[in-house]
């Protein structure tokens, strides 16, 4: 269903953006046809995934956007690429902190949080998870699912956690991996 309407989406924007490249004029291939964000600064999401969000807040992306073929698309970014405009951006940018660990990182984009998905993904959890040791001994007394409930989580991922942790995948008996804890 959703690739249905990414390409309603984008058949539509196409439509909406004069249903031609603004550089050369090219119309034969829709697909061939993409949008290129004038100020990548102003982006708030990017229009092949924009097919969630409203038509209303998709037209408002799409204006930030021209509609270029992929050939002139390309020359677009290579003539920017040869002005070294996105490099010096780049350089420009400070070390930042990372805000899950602490670390400091050379951040490649001005909006960057995390020094890398690993960091990205504990920042994005919903639940703290308990410690390898804890983990341990409440897998000694209860089951996948009483664990679950205990971390308002499935069973499932609390069965990932022990895996992560290297703990095995027996909960609910006496017999927790030697020298796991």
């Amino acid at each position: 269903m959703s690739n249905i309407r990414r390409y309603v989406y984008k058949r539509r924007a196409i439509a909406y953006k004069g249903g031609k490249c603004e550089l050369c004029g090219y119309d034969k291939c829709e697909r061939a046809l993409t949008f290129h964000h004038r100020n990548p600064e102003e982006k708030s999401f990017s229009i092949s995934g924009g097919h969630c969000r409203s038509w209303k807040s998709f037209c408002a992306e799409v204006d930030k956007c021209d509609l270029l073929c992929m050939n002139c698309h390309m020359e677009v970014h290579e003539q920017l690429d040869k002005e070294e405009h996105l490099y010096q951006e780049r350089a420009r940018l400070p070390n930042k902190e990372c805000l899950t660990c602490g670390k400091l990182f050379h951040a490649r984009r001005v909006d960057a949080k995390y020094c890398s998905t690993q960091c990205s993904g504990k920042a994005a959890r919903k639940v703290e998870r308990p410690s390898k040791h804890n983990l341990a001994l409440l897998m000694t007394v209860n089951g996948w699912s009483q664990l679950g409930r205990m971390f308002d989580v499935s069973g499932n991922a609390v069965k990932k956690w022990a895996v992560s942790y290297g703990l095995g995948t027996r909960a609910g008996s006496s017999v927790v991996r030697a020298g796991s804890l």
